[in-house]
């Protein structure tokens, strides 16, 4: 529109050129081509204009439809199919238990509509009674999803000793080591109801049986040469198996985004509550809260606080094995394959004061990590650069306690266990994250860096 008038001003495209007109009707410049429109050409379309084949159709859009028809209908049938195969794992290393090698592989099905979800994994090793599977059916088809859910997990745990003592006179060093196993066989029925994205409860109810069995290894050595005298090995006798029904209710909540190695930024939860009754009566109690700040891009500093406690007169029955802090997903530094025997005081597998202060009925842990990816800090066209590898110095520290044992913030003399150090994090293909610690442990007796490594993401 003119400033200083009502006029309008606009452009029309004709014979192959480009001209301006104003709303009266004249032109007010030409295109380059140099052909001139009639003075009087109207800006609209003129009155006068005779009915053509567009203004046809346009007046009766439904004769220029095709035909109407019928199409064939049929209900929907759900059928199964592969959506995704993991990537095999495979393993190899050496523990205080000995060489083991190992790997898994996992599946997952649904149907068209993602309606129907099925899936399964199973871990072997050569150590065939620590083989591990599940299988569980998840149906979304309405608000509530409900599902079923069948297991077997092995858990190994272990103890050592060393001390003196005399055999045929002979006073000779003696190394032991216990190795435990417990194997839960469970199946369960599950429902969830989504109240948001990030935001559901989870409620579930089964059956699950624990058996037990345990293995104890002795060597003697020459106190004078160091030289070995002799071994031994032998089974102990088994516990009972434990028969127990449970049922557990959870509020979940996880908005955080996850990048190729680690989450970046948001926070998650899980407060869950469970139940246990049979051979056994306790109450479980889970607490794990992790918040992600990205304070600075590409920085992210993750903040994790975590609980578990087994309560009630049947949470510290000594069939079941203590919960143990030295996981690398939970204080690195401290896991089984680190300790020796030197480390222990006495020959009494029941009392190792390094080992024990990692082991209760109840943990509590507390984390942090600063990472960043390594090679996108060099790049300005990607987050993680050429390829997604993440550094983070971490701080880790954890607590274990029993009823008679209480931590040291709430009095007792159970105290923290601590480690710091850096891992480096890379993504295998998309498959699986690999990490490499460098730790140093803070509350041991033997002191130093370790090397750890796992299959994992950062917390």
């Amino acid at each position: 529109m003119a400033a200083a008038g009502a006029g309008v001003v606009l452009t029309v495209f004709e014979n192959d050129g480009y001209n301006i007109y104003s709303s009266d009707g004249i032109r007010t410049a030409e295109a380059d081509t140099g052909l001139r429109a009639d003075r009087n050409a109207a800006v609209l379309p003129p009155a006068e204009r005779e009915a053509g084949e567009v203004t046809e159709r346009l007046e009766n859009p439904v004769a220029v439809l095709p035909e109407a028809r019928l199409y064939p209908v049929e209900e929907y049938k759900p059928k199964l199919s592969l959506d995704a195969v993991s990537q095999p794992t495979v393993g190899v290393g050496v523990d205080q238990f000995g060489a083991y090698g190992g790997g898994g592989v996992s599946f997952l099905f649904s149907d068209v509509l993602g309606e129907h979800v099925l899936g399964a994994n199973v871990m072997v090793t050569n150590r065939l009674d620590e083989t591990g599977a599940s299988i569980g059916y998840l149906n979304r088809r309405s608000r509530w999803n409900w599902g079923v859910l069948a297991e077997q997990a092995p858990y190994v745990t272990g103890a050592f000793a060393q001390g003196l003592t005399a055999i045929g006179g002979q006073e000779v060093i003696v190394q032991q080591s216990l190795r435990e196993r417990q194997l839960n066989q469970s199946a369960s029925v599950i429902a969830q109801y989504p109240f948001s994205k990030v935001h559901r409860l989870e409620l579930s109810g089964g059956g699950r049986r624990i058996s037990f069995d345990a293995q104890l290894e002795t060597a003697y050595y020459s106190p004078v040469s160091g030289d070995l005298l002799g071994d031994e090995s032998k089974e102990l006798p088994r516990s009972g198996a434990l028969n127990l029904g449970e049922a557990s209710a959870a509020l979940v909540y996880d908005s955080s985004v996850f990048g190729a190695t680690s989450p970046l930024v948001g926070q998650r939860y899980r407060l869950e509550w469970s139940q246990l009754a049979g051979t056994l009566t306790y109450t479980g109690v889970t607490v794990d809260y992790r918040k992600y700040l990205m304070p600075v891009r590409p920085f992210t500093l993750a903040l994790r606080a975590l609980h578990f406690g087994r309560y009630g007169d049947g949470g510290e029955d000594r069939r079941l094995p203590e919960l143990y802090l030295g996981y690398p997903g939970l204080v690195r530094g401290y896991d089984v394959g680190s300790y020796d025997a030197n480390e222990c005081v006495e020959v009494d597998l029941l009392s190792c004061e390094a080992f024990d202060q990692t082991k209760g009925s109840r943990i509590a842990v507390a984390g942090a990590e600063f990472r960043f990816p390594l090679l996108g800090l060099f790049s300005r066209q990607s987050y993680y650069g050429a390829f997604p590898i993440e550094l983070a110095l971490f701080a880790d520290a954890g607590v274990a306690w029993t009823r008679a044992n209480q931590p040291s913030f709430a009095g007792g003399d159970r105290d923290w266990v601590r480690s710091a150090g850096v891992a480096v994090r890379a993504n295998l293909l998309g498959y699986a994250i690999a990490e490499i610690a460098y730790v140093r442990p803070l509350d041991r007796s033997r002191r130093g860096w370790l090397w750890q490594f796992g299959l994992m993401p950062g917390f």
